[in-house]
């Protein structure tokens, strides 16, 4: 009677499954190894494009640098307020919260340029004549120069003069504004000539400034 049992079960084992049956199971495993396959495919192509951006990121980062290093700053600027004249005749201005300077360094009055180019320049001053009466006519000159490498050499590159009279009380403004070239280790100062101390102590009455074509 055992024998029969296993038998039968040997006899259903052999009997073949349903067609459609086997169909769906081998569509069901080809879906899910397509699936796998598209997952693994689309990690693949994400991380080949994240590393590609890395690396084109570096690659201007570096390339962005070496120009850096090569030119120096791509643009000079700055702008000073508040000056005082020095017993050399040299204006200094005043370190503060409103100064600018990117590109351009400051020290004992003038502006040192650190890239060749062509620089539009300015400098105001406001000076009064009170003070000056029963005295002769003076004049007030207003100068912005230009030093080379050697500080011994400068020039002129502006130059306002104004004949000041006695008994008028006026407040006067002197500006000078133009463009330069100018190169790299270069300075700039303003220079103010007078034999009065006739300047008008008003932060916003002095300015002194340059940028970079």
């Amino acid at each position: 009677m055992a024998d029969t049992g296993v038998e039968l079960d040997r006899l259903v084992a052999a009997v073949p499954q349903n067609p459609d049956e086997q169909q769906k199971d081998d569509k069901l495993a080809q879906t899910l190894l397509f699936v796998l396959l598209t997952v693994v495919l689309c990690g693949i192509a994400a991380e080949a494009f994240f590393i590609n951006l890395l690396y084109h990121r570096e690659l201007a980062v570096s390339r962005l640098k070496n120009r850096s290093e090569q030119d120096g700053p791509i643009r000079g600027f700055a702008h000073l307020t508040g000056g005082s004249v020095q017993e050399n005749e040299v204006m200094l201005w005043h370190i503060n919260n409103v100064t600018v300077l990117s590109g351009m360094a400051y020290k004992d009055g003038r502006l040192e340029v650190q890239k060749e180019g062509f620089y539009y320049v300015y400098s105001k001053v406001c000076f009064s004549d009170i003070g000056l009466w029963n005295q002769s006519p003076v004049f007030f000159n207003h100068f912005v120069m230009k030093s080379a490498h050697l500080r011994e050499n400068y020039y002129t590159l502006m130059q306002s003069q104004k004949e000041l009279r006695v008994n008028t009380n006026d407040l006067n403004n002197s500006f000078l504004g133009g463009l330069f070239h100018l190169h790299k280790g270069e300075g700039i100062f303003v220079r103010i000539r007078t034999n009065l101390n006739i300047l008008q102590y008003n932060v916003s009455e002095h300015f002194f400034g340059a940028f970079m074509m």
